[in-house]
């Protein structure tokens, strides 16, 4: 996670700096809306991981076997299927409601038609990302995250190179594609090598209902999140042009890196939520889905908060060009991770039971409300800022309602002391963290002193607080012996 993130933040504003604000704005554009709808992959990969944690909790080979066999045919007819919508419906789309400068159309096109092939290739290669992680492999996920982090290093590296007989903007679009497929292959070989239940004989059948029926409602769900971020980053290019899409790419890139220090504990958490669960283990269900909510929360605090605080100088000592909207669309990117990180502890739960259609419907219809309410309060001369406001609401709002669909179907689970144990600490935490940094911040007119401060203070506070009032009295022995044998 460190080795990627420190990649990430030089390649970001390498990138920005390559292709400038405007190229900037339009990839991301473009580009970022066909990637987009990866929300199906994240979906798929995320139904095949539950039902093949499933089969491998009931200790089931055959089933498991059959599962992946069915997980390969719904990828495959899932990625066709988009294609042929992004190659019509899609090139509608570009050509009647984006606004691109005209001298950029051609290169606009052509990254376009170079991305629906990375989604198609992502998408087809999900069953095998999704073996890995249902077997718990995250060793190698890790080993496979930093190799693709130090290969777009070396893309952006190899753009300095230049000048290339095509523009820098179709030349990064075709490398990432590149990128991306040399990870998949891999993915290939070593779920090919190491799991016997790989097989690549798509199996088509009834069987396939099952899978489709709980992949549906997922679809709804997380499609809606892509109206949420792509929508309103296709209608804010609408009413204030590429430039703000430059501004909304720079806080994706922000908000990707602080997921970091959550999604990595997620992915390692949800395989084991479905085997307790599938094995009827209840209370060490529950035990994960507490803990997690807990650590993961007050982990995105300790990077939050004083990015928070700091935000302006970050950008600035980070990007050299900053965009406007940039800082303000960061903070509020940086509240809507803390609200959605409890939202998808919550969702871990109700994704082991495979009762998912309550929670999608009621989510997806909240998320998919952003998209009117902005047009319209855009209308309304709204400042740019405002779907954000929204989704923040939003995403607290669907987090409890979580909470009550993971009681509907678990009645141990007991939604106040949840909220006690896993979240209002951390919460209470933060907010005062937060107070205090912009008290101490007025008092220093240096920039660098005032951010050194803040970052000290700020983990001085947010440390002694959680030993003493957050941290469970198991993982404070653990913490003293391995720091002890770290000292022997």
């Amino acid at each position: 996670m460190l080795i990627t993130i420190g990649i990430s933040f030089y390649t970001s504003r390498a990138i920005l700096q390559l292709l400038g604000v405007e190229d900037y704005g339009i990839y991301n554009l473009v580009a970022g809306v066909i990637a987009s709808f990866s929300f199906i992959s994240n979906t798929i990969i995320s139904a095949n991981a539950r039902f093949l944690s499933f089969s491998i909790g009931l200790n089931d080979y055959e089933k498991t076997n059959k599962t992946f066999s069915l997980c390969l045919a719904s990828s495959l007819i899932i990625g066709i299927v988009l294609v042929l919508l992004c190659e019509t419906f899609g090139l509608w789309w570009f050509n009647n409601k984006l606004v691109i400068p005209a001298d950029k159309i051609n290169d606009a096109l052509t990254i376009f038609h170079i991305s629906i092939i990375n989604l198609f290739f992502s998408i087809l290669f999900t069953p095998f990302n999704a073996l890995v992680i249902a077997y718990e492999k995250m060793g190698v996920y890790a080993m496979v995250s930093v190799v693709n982090s130090i290969l777009n290093l070396l893309l952006v590296l190899a753009l300095f190179l230049g000048p290339f007989p095509v523009s820098n903007l179709v030349l990064y679009t075709f490398l990432t594609l590149l990128v991306n497929f040399s990870i998949g292959v891999f993915y290939i070989y070593y779920a090919k090598s190491r799991f016997q239940v790989v097989s690549f004989k798509p199996r088509f059948g009834s069987e396939l209902r099952s899978l489709f029926a709980y992949s549906s409602w997922d679809v709804y769900g997380n499609m809606a999140v892509t109206a949420r971020t792509s929508g309103v980053a296709i209608l804010q290019n609408m009413f204030f042009g590429v430039v703000v899409n430059a501004a909304i790419g720079i806080a994706t890139q922000v908000q990707n890196i602080v997921n970091q220090f959550s999604s990595n504990i997620l992915f390692a958490s949800k395989p084991q939520v479905v085997k307790h669960y599938a094995a009827g283990n209840i209370p060490d269900m529950m035990n994960i889905i507490h803990k997690t909510t807990k650590y993961t929360t007050l982990l995105l605090a300790f990077v939050i908060v004083p990015l928070l605080v700091e935000i302006d100088f970050v950008l600035k000592f980070w990007l050299g060009i900053l965009p406007d909207h940039a800082s303000s669309f960061v903070q509020w990117f940086l509240l809507f991770v803390l609200g959605a990180n409890v939202s998808q502890c919550l969702i871990m739960g109700i994704h082991a039971t495979g009762k998912v259609k309550n929670s999608s419907l009621i989510n997806g219809t909240l998320y998919f409300l952003v998209l009117p309410i902005s047009y319209y309060a855009y209308k309304q001369q709204a400042s740019a800022e405002f779907p954000y406001i929204l989704n923040v609401i939003f995403v607290l709002t669907g987090g409890f309602l979580n909470a009550i669909y993971l009681k509907m179907e678990i009645k141990s689970f007991q939604i106040l002391r949840f909220y006690q144990k896993a979240v209002f600490p951390v919460l209470l935490l933060s907010i005062m963290t937060y107070v205090l940094l912009l008290f101490v911040k007025g008092k220093f007119a240096n920039e660098y002193l005032s951010f050194f401060i803040t970052c000290i203070l700020s983990s001085l506070l947010m440390g002694l607080f959680s030993w003493y009032f957050i941290l469970d009295a198991g993982i404070k022995a653990k913490c003293i012996n391995y720091v002890g044998k770290l000292w022997r």
